[in-house]
Parts: C-alpha cells; structure tokens; sequence
C-alpha cells in the first residue's frame, strides 16, 4: 500500500467521510480538469469542473484503481454519461492515444460538505483509444488509460539509423554513414605494396 500523507492518515479515521477524485486529462483542445463533486471547486490553482448533478446524480466513472505488489502495467477507464449524441464525433476526435491522463485523491465529509485534505496523487498514465455507447439522444463516452509502466511491454521500434536520427534530432548527421560500416573495409596501420609483412622481432643488444 502506498504510503499515505499525514491530512489523510488523520481524517481516514473519521465515520462519514467519502472518496473524492480529481482528474487531470490532456485533449487536443488543452488540459480537462474534473471532480466528483458539484460545481467548480479551486485547488492547486486550478479551477476543478464538478460531474455532479444538482440531483445528486454522477455523469462521470472511474473504474477500479488497481495497484500490484509486481512490477506490471495496470490501466483503469474514464466515463462521462450525458454526452449528446451530436457531439459524439467531435468527443472521440478530442481523444489522443498516449496523452496524459492524472488521478488525484481526497476525502469529503458527508456532514460539512467540505474536503478534508489536499488531493495527492493516486495514479498517472496516458490514453488509449476511445470508445461510446450510443443511446437515443446522448452516449457514454469511455477512454481506457494505460498505466505509464504499459511502456516496459512495448518493444522499442527505434534503430540507428540516420532516418529515425532525423525524427528526433533533424540535421544530426551522427549516424549519416551507419548502413555503411556493415561492408566496409577498414584498413588499420600503414599498408604495404606487397602485401601483409610478418613481424620479426629485433634483437635487444644487451652487452
């Protein structure tokens, strides 16, 4: 388990008290920032857009955030109810595969309505691919985000080639002769017309 600031440890032990989360997500139009709470709450100098309605209703998820005692990728999912059907195309385009995605954690108390602590973070990843569940007049917009530890199973498709240098580091010419090195003939100290000499030791004068 991870380890737990002091304002949490103190205010877990408390009867009526609930989770509450803050999302972070990059999209092509710029960085989205959501809570589960109603209205707009200001933290970390940022103002939070609550997906709670005034009925008490929730139009966003977060599926379960898994953690593991191994070294493996765990990846969670984003869902936002309500979305009308005429902006399901302009929703999906808004998504990015690799774009980040933050989940922060606090505390509520159900009695004050107050959050207890500051939010830290709970979990980092990047997007995936999108997908909708499509209703009469609006949808359900899911995004699956992987776990940043996801990159340990990829292979990495970059070589040492003056090609992909170019993405990376345009008009670095390092490795321009590469492909090259594989046939070439690369004669090391001074040549001779006749051929390779053998050596012959010199004799060490020692009177």
């Amino acid at each position: 388990m991870r380890d737990l600031t002091a304002g949490v440890k103190a205010e877990v032990v408390k009867d009526r008290i609930i989770p509450v989360f803050f999302v972070e997500a990059t999209f092509v139009s710029g960085v989205v920032r959501l809570w589960t709470g109603l209205g707009q709450i200001v933290w970390n100098g940022q103002t939070w857009q609550g997906v709670m309605t005034t009925d008490g209703k929730m139009l966003g998820a977060i599926s379960e955030l898994e953690e593991s005692t191994t070294v493996e990728a765990k990846g969670m999912t984003l869902s936002l109810t309500g979305v009308p059907n005429t902006s399901l195309q302009q929703a999906m385009n808004e998504c990015r595969p690799n774009f980040p995605v933050t989940v922060y954690v606090a505390l509520g108390d159900l009695d004050t309505q107050q959050i207890l602590n500051n939010p830290y973070k709970a979990w980092a990843g990047k997007m995936d691919v999108p997908s909708a569940l499509v209703g009469t007049e609006t949808c359900t917009v899911s995004i699956t985000v992987e776990s940043r530890m996801i990159a340990l199973q990829r292979s990495r498709n970059w070589r040492m080639t003056h090609e992909d240098q170019q993405i990376f580091h345009p008009g670095d010419d390092g490795f321009k002769f590469v492909g090259g090195l594989q046939n070439a003939v690369i004669n090391v100290g001074k040549g001779s017309p006749n051929g390779p000499q053998p050596f012959v030791p010199v004799p060490v004068n020692k009177g």
